[in-house]
């Protein structure tokens, strides 16, 4: 199992058609209003939070994921990677999609040639690009229904930890990899230049967070060490605090995954498993959601697993675009049939509320740009115990 459970798509074939409303006469983004979604199955939304998403025209075929989604500053457009494989192995075949209506269509406008676990990063100009979250040889960007691949630097393969975009300058990119070494581009990904330096150590990276609004702002996760934090894009990489809840403990703390606040950049929220806690067989098995107010400096604790909350490894966390008090996050398993929960931290009250939905994951998540509370989903399906 990579990371899923079973699950079940309704098919309802009937799509509604609207008159334009006044934002989309006015060219701006629009709520999608149809009953139905037409997707290949991976690709729905919500408008409710979860507690119940679009039916979509076709069920998926397992195995299906799609890891990466984007809203662009395009009004209306979003693109997405559909990544299928067959049951039991075999070559993976990405799909990129586009939708020129809210989320209401889908169409592909492309197939890959290499890639798995290929996440999105919307760009200034209509622009996405796709990096390998996982193994792949390229990057690529998508400008229109044009796919151009980028080849990321020689010994970087399958090394990817994160990859941020310039919100204002869309050939301006970088990625840090699992060393925690920062690379730069500023032709769209053709060259390449180091900047600052490794992190050092043992210990390789997870995952590393860029700040939407200032790529010299980098979060990233390590194995056993905790987080650390830069703010001169990997000059200087500063340790951060509040991660490790055993300190006396002979071991760390691993920080699967992270994600800085678009709504406020010195709010980030982390995943962490506190290894001493584990090996402890603490009631929550050491697994916490933190968050840091000085933009990852220093964190807390704010959600332990516990009997209605389950914290796998490196989850999917999604900030809200507009309050950096809300943190939506997942667990889906496919064993048994036990679908998804897709939750919710709120700050003010400082509790976790659920909805459910029998999709095997939720594997990536976009917001509406103009009506934050259309989230955009991209789901997955796996046989039973994969």
């Amino acid at each position: 199992m990579r990371r899923l459970g079973m699950g079940l798509v309704a098919a309802v074939t009937a799509l509604v058609a609207v008159a334009p409303s006044a934002d989309a006469e006015a060219g701006r983004w629009t709520e999608p209003t149809c009953a139905t979604v037409d997707s290949p199955g991976s690709l729905t939304y919500t408008n409710d939070e979860g507690a119940t998403l679009k039916p979509t025209s076709t069920a998926m075929t397992p195995t299906t994921y799609a890891f990466g989604l984007s809203a662009l500053d395009t009004p209306n457009t979003l693109v997405a990677v559909q990544e299928y494989s067959k049951p039991g192995g075999g070559p993976v075949e990405p799909t990129v999609l586009r939708s020129t209506d809210a989320g209401c269509h889908w169409t592909t406008i492309g197939a890959l040639k290499d890639g798995w676990v290929l996440e999105t990063v919307a760009a200034p100009g209509g622009r996405t690009y796709l990096w390998p979250a996982g193994s792949g040889e390229n990057l690529y960007l998508v400008t229109g229904t044009t796919i151009t691949p980028r080849p990321i630097p020689a010994g970087i393969a399958g090394r990817m930890a994160g990859f941020g975009v310039d919100r204002r300058n869309g050939s301006v990119v970088r990625f840090v990899d699992t060393a925690g070494q920062t690379y730069v581009s500023t032709d769209a990904g053709r060259t390449w230049t180091k900047r600052g330096v490794p992190i050092g150590g043992e210990y390789s990276l997870y995952r590393a967070a860029f700040d939407p609004a200032d790529l010299n702002h980098v979060v990233v996760g390590t194995g056993s060490n905790g987080a650390y934090v830069t703010f001169d894009g990997g000059v200087t990489w500063t340790q951060s605090s509040g991660l490790d809840l055993t300190p006396a403990g002979r071991l760390g703390v691993n920080v699967f995954t992270a994600a800085v606040s678009p709504a406020n950049r010195n709010v980030v929220y982390a995943m962490g498993l506190d290894i001493d806690q584990a090996d402890a067989h603490d009631p929550s098995d050491g697994r916490h959601l933190y968050r840091s107010t000085d933009g990852g400096r220093t964190f807390a604790p704010i959600v332990d697993q516990n009997p209605d909350v389950t914290l796998p490894n490196g989850p999917l966390l999604a900030p809200s675009p507009v309050d950096p008090g809300v943190l939506y996050f997942v667990f889906g398993m496919n064993y048994g049939g036990y679908g998804t929960d897709l939750y919710k931290w709120t700050a003010a009250t400082g509790q976790v509320t659920k909805t459910h939905n029998a999709y095997d994951e939720i594997s990536s998540i976009a917001f509406n740009p103009a009506h934050p509370n259309v989230m955009y989903l991209g789901l997955a399906s796996e046989p039973d115990g994969v």
